[in-house]
């Protein structure tokens, strides 16, 4: 079962993420949270080499994938080509983890969903996610569940603003760069309407992240709720 925390950069996801991952194992369930590993947990060097090992394994057992996340990337007309190649790349190490998955919850901080959302956010052209999305669906990268972690555009920039290490492109925008963000989210989901076979959608509230432990027994609740 792969579930896919979405939301707004510094909305509390990989916080959340990790207590559910914590919560389930306690219950004796496997687990497996691959990018919270490798994002939070190695080291600069290590994190940057498993991602670009992880991409290129998935690019070279599936090129005609592989270029298709490609194609729709470029076609979102990125303000650099350096912002093309780091978006295919991190594309390509989110779909290598979610095809190297075991018989287990794989819980993801950051998924092709989301992944999509950056894309779309710095896209200097109107995005067609209905494109985005069909590649996902075609490809087998849709989460089972998709959970999307609520919070105000405020809030997320407080937490962006705190934090030391850089692990999204939002960091050092503005409130309105963040509101932007929030809108591209919403795009995607309103999408996922047109697709032949959908994931189940979950909203948690966390409003003002002071209380990720209680968003997370949202999240398990609503999880275990699917009985998948």
């Amino acid at each position: 079962m792969v579930i896919e925390f979405v939301g707004l950069p510094g909305s509390g996801k990989s916080t959340i993420a990790k207590l559910v991952h914590e919560n389930l194992a306690q219950k004796g369930m496997k687990v497996e949270s691959p990018t919270y590993h490798v994002t939070h947990e190695l080291g600069g060097g290590r994190r940057k080499a498993e991602k670009f090992v992880s991409a290129m394994t998935f690019i070279l057992s599936s090129p005609g994938l592989a270029w298709s996340f490609l194609a729709f990337i470029c076609s979102t007309k990125q303000a650099r080509a350096s912002d093309t190649a780091k978006l295919w790349l991190h594309m390509a190490f989110l779909a290598g983890v979610i095809r190297d998955r075991n018989n287990c919850y794989l819980l993801l901080d950051q998924g092709p969903v989301q992944g999509c959302a950056s894309v779309g956010y710095r896209a200097q052209v109107p995005v067609n996610w209905n494109r985005a999305l069909s590649i996902l669906e075609r490809g087998g990268l849709l989460a089972d569940v998709v959970i999307v972690v609520d919070t105000t555009p405020e809030t997320a920039l407080r937490r962006l603003s705190g934090r030391t290490i850089r692990q999204s492109r939002a960091e050092g925008d503005d409130i309105q760069d963040i509101y932007r963000f929030a809108t591209v989210i919403e795009e995607i989901l309103y999408s996922f309407d047109e697709l032949g076979s959908l994931p189940r959608i979950l909203r948690i509230q966390n409003r003002d992240a002071t209380n990720p432990s209680f968003a997370a027994e949202k999240a398990i609740k609503a999880i275990i709720s699917t009985g998948m």
